[in-house]
């Protein structure tokens, strides 16, 4: 399903923004040595990227009735028929046969680090929702409950036009709203 996704999000658009993330991040970059100027960067670059999946496709699951003024407020604006965070996240609602997507895709200099950054931001904000599926859950592809709705959430590094990026999916069951 994920790889059904993947391709699903490069159809729409999604998974290749023409903006390359800043400062040129790419798997050719070692991740920063910690203690460095550079990984305070990319700590930063990670957290708002966290903030934004959180505050957006999260908060507003499992309905995403409140997804357009949850990106209008985290400063997504719309560009080219998406909603872009400068200067390489962009965010969509995807319907899909039988539930809805709240897709993300970032810029990630190290999706493994982002990937954590996103899932302790999630346990953070509702950690005592969270349903692994197993013992030790999975930040890659995990369930938390929202308002009563088992919400899956799943991330995937991808790499796309030379660039490192993660794909993160909130997806619901149900129809996307209007």
């Amino acid at each position: 399903m994920i790889r059904a996704v993947a391709h699903m999000l490069l159809l729409a658009g999604l998974a290749a923004p023409t903006a390359q993330p800043a400062r040129a991040w790419s798997a050719a970059h070692p991740p920063a040595v910690e203690g460095t100027p550079e990984a305070a960067e990319a700590r930063a670059w990670n957290e708002t990227r966290a903030g934004l999946f959180a505050d957006v496709c999260m908060g507003s699951a499992p309905g995403f009735e409140g997804f357009a003024e949850a990106a209008a407020v985290a400063g997504f604006a719309e560009e080219d028929g998406k909603l872009v965070y400068p200067p390489e996240v962009v965010l969509r609602l995807i319907p899909g046969a039988a539930d809805c997507l709240c897709a993300m895709t970032m810029g990630a200099p190290d999706p493994d680090a982002l990937a954590a950054t996103v899932f302790g931001r999630l346990m953070d904000d509702y950690g005592s929702h969270w349903r692994p599926t197993s013992a030790q859950g999975s930040l890659y592809d995990t369930y938390f409950e929202r308002d009563g709705k088992l919400v899956r959430v799943m991330q995937r590094p991808e790499e796309i036009s030379g660039g490192t990026w993660l794909s993160g999916l909130v997806a619901v069951p149900g129809r996307c709203p209007e």
